[in-house]
């Protein structure tokens, strides 16, 4: 989880320690489209991974980022 963390904290000014794994990627740590199809791309490269269209639709939280990466990863 905290690689995941370290992450995302590269596209939102939420301070690591406030980002938890229920937290919303746009509602909550305030990223834009843009930074969520950057941020996708950060994680590709990190764990060697595709992430489809459909499935960057379909991460909503902190959480679902880090599920998806421990099953595809």
């Amino acid at each position: 989880m905290n690689n995941v963390i370290d992450i995302l904290s590269e596209f939102t000014e939420t301070a690591k320690k406030d980002i938890l794994p229920q937290s919303r990627l746009i509602e909550d740590l305030n990223l834009t489209s843009l930074d969520v199809l950057d941020m996708a791309g950060a994680f590709e490269q990190a764990y060697d991974i595709e992430i489809s269209d459909k499935d960057i639709k379909s991460l909503h939280t902190v959480q679902d980022i880090f599920d998806y990466v421990q099953e595809y990863a």
